[in-house]
């Protein structure tokens, strides 16, 4: 596999030349905003934040080569409401996030990105990695809109420029 596709998939998990950084995304949100539904019926920033770290274990998990039994997984990738929604709990969720994206991008530059993973039915390693950055653009832009409608919106240090 040439350098500038492994360069480029580790530049897409945070957004370079694609999107809004991902990690910047999320800085400066305190878990009582993070907890907040500001659109009707919809779900909130840690909502989403939950449903990607959860993915990211899921996808941490295949690349160890365990399988998965995918109807038992089915409805679990969302925040239970019953779930502990501590400003202790945010910054852990936040920082597993920014955790997995870096190994992740150390598997992207070095890994064997044709590597058939079974527990997601034999994909190639380098495809689930496009799928885990397709998937974190799609909530990150999501928080994005949750925070503008929230008034968070630039992150605090994007307010100084």
């Amino acid at each position: 596999m040439t350098d500038w596709i492994r360069k480029a998939f580790a530049d897409a998990l945070y957004g370079k030349h694609t999107h809004y950084d991902v990690l910047k995304a999320l800085q400066g949100i305190a878990a009582e905003d993070a907890k907040k539904q500001p659109i009707k019926d919809g779900r909130s920033i840690w909502d989403h934040l939950y449903h990607i770290v959860f993915w990211h274990d899921i996808t941490s998990r295949a690349i160890q080569g365990e399988e998965f039994d995918w109807k038992a997984i089915q409805g679990t990738d969302w925040l239970p409401e019953d779930a502990k929604l501590t400003e202790k709990t945010w910054n852990e969720l936040v920082e597993s996030f920014s955790q997995h994206l870096s190994k992740l991008k150390e598997i992207a530059e070095n890994g064997d990105l044709d590597r058939l993973l079974k527990g997601f039915e034999n994909t190639p390693l380098g495809r689930s990695i496009i799928v885990e950055f397709q998937h974190n653009a799609y909530h990150i832009g999501q928080i994005v809109i949750l925070r503008k409608k929230l008034g968070l919106w630039p992150p605090p240090e994007e307010k100084d420029k």
